[in-house]
């Protein structure tokens, strides 16, 4: 079954596409919207700092994300880059190789 996406999910499958195809960029990084949600400041302490392969989501689908606020978020329907949620403003960095 197709699932249809955002226009801010196909966004960043285009910006990872494009950091695939050029050769230079080795993974990705999470970017924290400012002011952004309980969800996606826990998302940032997770991965502040790191670098996630291109081929990679940040959360496999079934991931419970536990929120900065006490908040759970589940990802149960799909494997998530960003957005992480509805409305979601964060976005991703090139790593460059």
């Amino acid at each position: 079954s197709s699932r249809s996406i955002s226009a801010a999910e196909a966004q960043v499958q285009g910006t990872l596409a494009g950091y695939a195809g050029s050769g230079a960029v080795k993974g990705y990084k999470f970017n924290l919207a400012p002011n952004g949600c309980e969800f996606c400041r826990a998302a940032d302490a997770l991965f502040r700092g790191r670098t996630v392969p291109l081929d990679s989501p940040l959360f496999e689908r079934g991931t419970s994300l536990r929120g900065a606020d006490g908040g759970t978020l589940s990802m149960d329907y799909k494997d998530t880059i960003v957005p992480i949620h509805p409305n979601c403003r964060c976005s991703v960095g090139a790593v460059l190789a």
